[in-house]
């Protein structure tokens, strides 16, 4: 089992790591650094890694967290195409991606699974998180998409209307150029959110956060697919 500290998944399953985004607060570089065997690895280049792509789950596991050493956005199509291959395996688990990049671009043209959630991580920070994302319908009918509010950097402008979970989370760590974030950041959109029955999930940085606005602090998980219903 790949144990982590994420509080909304049971696993990390990491069959690629690597990614080209030069993220300040990221913490897949200094794990990529300390703990790679290759050069590839070491340097977080994208790269297939076998062994974590052949490795077993732990039964009591619901929901997997396939990327967190990665963005799909820089995946090779037949990595995309393994994985997805052994997803459709294992009905009874919830498998969940994230991307920086835009979601029509990195998730189109593929027949994902019913076990999958397809995330799409913003901070508010970039005016890129503030334009409403327009994903193909035939993907809303096919999958759930999360909305990945980490970390939250800025005011939130997109509608709840086109997710079905979301998560919300602060910057951790003790960097000088950290950002302390408001909760009136995201209050229009959980408020619609709640409204319209999605799931929202507050990751325990924003435990006082929350709690200073006076607002219940949900940890809310998606219906689970398969046996998990």
């Amino acid at each position: 089992m790949a144990k982590t500290k994420i509080d909304w998944c049971d696993e990390v399953w990491n069959p690629v790591w690597g990614c080209y985004n030069t993220c300040r607060y990221c913490y897949a570089r200094s794990i990529a650094k300390r703990f790679g065997k290759t050069d590839d690895e070491i340097a977080f280049n994208p790269t297939w890694i076998e062994k974590n792509y052949l490795r077993k789950f732990a039964k009591s596991s619901r929901y997997i967290f396939v990327n967190s050493m990665s963005d799909v956005q820089y995946w090779q199509e037949e990595w995309w195409i393994r994985v997805l291959h052994r997803i459709r395996q294992l009905p009874d688990l919830t498998f969940i991606f994230l991307t920086k990049g835009h979601p029509a671009s990195v998730y189109g043209n593929r027949n994902y699974p019913v076990n999958v959630i397809l995330g799409v991580t913003v901070t508010g920070e970039y005016p890129v998180d503030i334009v409403p994302f327009v994903m193909m319908d035939t993907l809303k009918k096919q999958v759930r998409w999360l909305l990945n509010i980490e970390p939250l950097h800025g005011e939130i402008l997109l509608s709840a209307r086109d997710f079905d979970w979301i998560i919300i989370g602060a910057e951790t760590g003790n960097s000088q150029y950290k950002i302390s974030p408001q909760f009136g950041w995201v209050h229009g959109i959980i408020n619609e959110a709640v409204r319209l029955g999605k799931s929202v999930f507050f990751k325990d940085t924003m435990k006082d956060l929350v709690a200073a606005a006076g607002y219940p602090f949900l940890r809310q998980f998606p219906r689970l697919t398969g046996g998990g219903k």
